[in-house]
């Protein structure tokens, strides 16, 4: 896999890396508290219509400068995280991880880790003190975050939250 910076021209690549996982279970925020519910399916790619929604999102998250690093085999894009530049958080000091997906056939190799720290060390060089995560609740993604360190937020940014309420919001400490 190689890495690197990815142009404004490359952004639509993200809707062909392959995010289909089977999900054994996920969880719900009830009050503060982890809650692990059972679940057994099967979710193949992107939800219909999310290229539509989120692409002009991220053409303007990259024009505000937003750090765009991703991961390419053969040519194509396999992995990728976006931080957003835009300042969020009750004292403006964190900084939102828009998006990390790694192709299905990529997983379990460390390519989300060492994209995930990528942003790190961009939130770091911009002074950041945190990095927002609104995580679906699959099991599997929300421990991958935990295991980064990555811990439960009371600093919930409200209009995301209004985006994507049954996403488990996290926090990175820079």
């Amino acid at each position: 896999m190689k890495y690197r910076d990815i142009t404004i021209n490359e952004i639509e690549q993200i809707w062909n890396i392959d995010r289909t996982e089977h999900v054994y279970s996920y969880y719900i925020n009830d009050n503060g508290t982890l809650v692990e519910k059972v679940i057994n399916k099967t979710f193949y790619g992107w939800p219909p219509g999310e290229d539509k929604i989120y692409t002009p999102i991220l053409v303007e998250c990259f024009n505000r400068n937003g750090f765009f690093y991703g991961g390419f085999e053969n040519g194509k894009m396999k992995a990728i995280v976006v931080l957003d530049s835009k300042w969020i958080g009750l004292k403006k000091d964190t900084l939102r991880l828009k998006f990390l997906h790694v192709d299905r056939e990529f997983r379990k190799k460390g390519i989300g880790a060492y994209l995930f720290k990528k942003s790190v060390e961009q939130a770091r060089k911009l002074n950041a003190k945190r990095i927002y995560v609104s995580s679906c609740e699959n099991k599997n993604t929300v421990d991958f975050y935990r295991h980064m360190g990555c811990k439960m937020t009371d600093d919930i940014d409200e209009e995301l939250f209004a985006l994507e309420p049954l996403d488990i919001h996290m926090e990175f400490i820079l």
